[in-house]
């Protein structure tokens, strides 16, 4: 699991939840980690949108799409962070017609969007 804490402040930190199994039991292991991310940072913010996106054509690479969010005015900013590098870069740093959109939401299962204006 992947965290951005939000502390009544605009942050752009990454925290990573590792949960590994308990031995035998059904308990888990929960350690938080702060990993060292290169590359281009997203500014600070709060209230964007984060998802997990693996392509098909190489399961073992996977990225984080991080979207909008606010920090005093509305994001509309694009990141992909490259979880096995932890490499972050800016895509779209002007998204024109999405610049008064803060969130979206992705679920492939049904291949839409969720916008929130």
């Amino acid at each position: 699991m992947i965290c951005f804490l939000h502390n009544f402040r605009y942050l752009n930190d990454f925290y990573v939840l590792d949960m590994k199994p308990q031995g035998t039991g059904s308990g888990m292991y929960l350690t938080w980690t702060v990993p060292e991310v290169s590359g281009e940072p997203p500014s600070v913010r709060e209230s964007h949108t984060a998802n997990m996106y693996t392509p098909s054509d190489d399961p073992d690479t996977s990225y984080m799409i991080i979207f909008g969010g606010m920090n005093g005015t509305r994001l509309g900013d694009l990141y992909m962070l490259k979880i096995s590098k932890w490499q972050c870069d800016c895509v779209v740093c002007v998204c024109g017609m999405l610049a008064g959109w803060y969130k979206i939401n992705c679920w492939k299962e049904y291949r839409s969007l969720k916008w929130q204006h």
